[in-house]
């Protein structure tokens, strides 16, 4: 053995670039991350919707992704961030579908994790797009899906529309003395 000294001073260094991470401040050592965000849920219309998380990591790094069960409907992507703080960007498509809609954003770091609760109401639909009304004036139900409150109002003297209850209207139009063609709208 030619250089002893040079075989031990080499095992000295690898134990020494071997030590252990409490020596950087920056990280702690076997702590599980503390995550917050706000805001805390989502709720969207139908029409979609566009927001920004800002998120709060204790343990530096972190990152943020949409959940399977709305991956397909839901973009989310980690912009502005620095190893404690930053944003996601969420952005959620219009619900074409007849039914409400809920999925959750998942905010990782190590083994903590933070989910984001994220619902979508479902678009109103009416049964009928279109009335016809002949000219002696009838009444009309109408059916109505929505997933909040509703209101029903008419632009025209001689149509009046009202809410039954909540997924019936009724239509009503005045007798045509004119017995001319007359359209109006009804909203």
């Amino acid at each position: 053995m030619k250089h002893p000294y040079l075989l031990s001073f080499s095992f000295l260094l690898a134990l020494i670039a071997c030590g252990n991470s409490e020596n950087d401040p920056g990280k702690p050592s076997g702590e599980a991350a503390t995550l917050t965000c706000s805001p805390e849920k989502i709720e969207a219309d139908a029409t979609g919707h566009a927001c920004t998380l800002h998120v709060t990591c204790s343990s530096g790094e972190w990152t943020a992704f949409a959940n399977d069960d709305c991956k397909s409907w839901m973009t989310v992507r980690v912009a502005d961030t620095s190893l404690d703080r930053g944003a996601v960007n969420v952005n959620i498509q219009a619900n074409t579908q007849t039914a409400a809609r809920s999925g959750s954003i998942v905010i990782k770091s190590g083994q903590t994790r933070l989910t984001v609760p994220v619902a979508q109401k479902a678009p109103m639909s009416v049964s009928e797009r279109e009335l016809y009304s002949n000219s002696s004036g009838e009444s009309l139900a109408l059916t109505v899906t929505a997933s909040g409150d509703w209101d029903i109002s008419s632009d025209s003297e001689w149509i009046k529309a009202e809410k039954l209850d909540g997924q019936t209207a009724r239509v009503t139009t005045a007798p045509n003395e004119a017995l001319a063609s007359r359209s109006g709208t009804v909203y």
